[in-house]
């Protein structure tokens, strides 16, 4: 961390937060933004959505390493937007998502290494898995620890995985052993399984903002579909309109896991017959917690960050039948959508707190600024220039103090045509203009501006349009 950095006490960020409005992603309008970035980018459209309405500047980069030495081992360009920075005109931090340019080298060394993890946690009086780190080779290591853990089911992963990607998890000793030789890729992680519901909390500055349970993702049967049936029917409904959730992806995967059921996916279910469909976070529904879970499980995590050193991380947790914390791992460069877009449980979510913390600990200065949190930008031609590979960098139009934002709904036969007519007017006067259909029919369109601009615009509108626009600019709060 930079010794000049002072983040914001947690007296003056509660002071900020009571007066700071929410972002709503329940809203068609932001739930479209959003769904623009769908995907691997998403967790970089809300950390950039949180500076940008706050008036910061916002910069894609097709690349950091050249440049920036905090990046030289990030290993992907940033075609998907996922490498920006974020400028409040006299300081410049860089991120790759969530993981910005404070964070500790050292912390990040300790979070790659799943066995220094385990250290640091144990030191810091927290549970978790016993576990070691083998190759396929060392199969003595792996059959002695095997064998001092009796009765025990286990969980094998890669060691530098990410996204539950070969991840086996709730298998006996046999397969553990199993799993370790048929490994073709580097080192691999064999430990303890952990009975019990899986979280993972959104750690910011110390502070837990966001926690998020881990629900298996289930299919139901109804005696005359089969397994694939349901469970594409269960992911069209559970992706639709959620940019967060994409999970299920790898058939062998699943097919390896209906087979522990005797199941395949041409099985018929019976009638109101329940089917889990994994035990590892491929596809698990989200469900938000944040208000639910206890201040010890919380503080638990606040600790699990401090003992590795990480200012922002998301941490996988697991809270067995008796209440006791496992935690998992910490990771440096979290996905935080979940925590905005629950795919499952009556709550909402928590709008986008956790990359407003982000923000929050990076520009401590700006925590009191005016939030226009019903504005957004449209990421995916941000996207499309980064991937065409001819783009270096896109900056972002930075909203002035005395910015307005206007948001409006267009209907009738002719809203597409009238909206394309404001849009191009917007354009024109340097007006940041972006529209969204509406589900039911017309065109909402948003418009961000200083006064001169949005003059500018009404000038170069037919009469009728320019008389409404007027009236409705005069009802917003500069």
């Amino acid at each position: 961390m930079a010794k000049s950095h002072k983040p914001a006490s947690k007296a003056e960020l509660a002071e900020a937060l009571a007066n700071r409005s929410k972002v709503d992603f329940l809203d068609p309008f932001m739930r479209h933004a959003a769904m623009q970035a769908k995907g691997i980018s998403l967790c970089a459209f809300l950390v950039t959505l949180a500076a940008f309405q706050r008036g910061l500047k916002v910069t894609f980069h097709y690349e950091r390493a050249s440049f920036d030495r905090r990046f030289a081992a990030v290993k992907m360009q940033g075609h998907r937007g996922e490498l920006f920075s974020i400028s409040n005109g006299t300081r410049t931090h860089t991120f790759s998502r969530t993981m910005g340019d404070l964070t500790d080298p050292a912390a990040s060394a300790v979070a790659e290494d799943k066995h220094l993890t385990k250290m640091a946690l144990k030191r810091a009086g927290l549970r978790t898995p016993e576990g070691i780190v083998v190759d396929k080779s060392q199969t003595a290591l792996v059959e002695k620890f095997l064998a001092q853990h009796p009765g025990k089911r286990f969980v094998v992963k890669p060691y530098d995985g990410s996204l539950s990607k070969g991840v086996h998890a709730d298998v006996s000793s046999e397969d553990a052993a199993r799993l370790v030789g048929e490994h073709s890729g580097g080192r691999v992680m064999v430990e303890e399984y952990v009975f019990g519901r899986e979280y993972r909390v959104a750690v910011v500055n110390g502070r837990c903002i966001a926690i998020s349970w881990r629900e298996r993702p289930t299919i139901t049967g109804d005696g005359h579909s089969t397994v694939k049936q349901l469970i594409n029917a269960f992911k069209k409904n559970r992706s639709e309109n959620n940019p967060h959730w994409s999970g299920l992806k790898d058939e062998d995967v699943l097919s390896e896991f209906l087979s522990r059921s005797n199941c395949s996916l041409d099985s018929v279910l019976e009638k109101d017959f329940p089917l889990a469909l994994s035990n590892t976070a491929e596809g698990a529904i989200q469900n938000d917690l944040t208000d639910a879970i206890s201040s010890d499980v919380k503080r638990q995590a606040e600790t699990a960050a401090d003992a590795v050193g990480l200012v922002n991380c998301g941490i996988d947790m697991i809270i067995d039948d008796t209440g006791a914390v496992y935690i998992l791992e910490l990771n440096q460069r979290s996905y935080i959508g979940s925590h905005s877009f629950p795919s499952g449980g009556a709550s909402p979510g928590q709008g986008n707190a956790v990359a407003e913390a982000i923000v929050d600990y990076y520009f401590p200065e700006t925590i009191h600024d005016r939030t226009h949190s019903t504005l957004a930008y449209d990421f995916a031609p941000i996207r499309a220039a980064l991937d065409s590979a001819q783009i270096s960098e896109l900056t972002l139009p930075v909203i002035g103090p005395g910015w307005k934002v206007l948001r409006f709904v267009e209907t009738g036969i002719a809203a597409k045509t009238i909206a394309k007519l404001i849009e191009t007017a917007a354009r024109t006067a340097g007006v940041l203009v972006l529209t969204a259909p509406r589900e039911k029919g017309g065109v909402e369109l948003c418009l961000a501006y200083a006064p001169a601009n949005f003059r500018n615009m009404l000038g170069v509108l037919p009469p009728q349009f320019r008389r409404r626009l007027e009236q409705l600019d005069a009802d917003v709060k500069g």
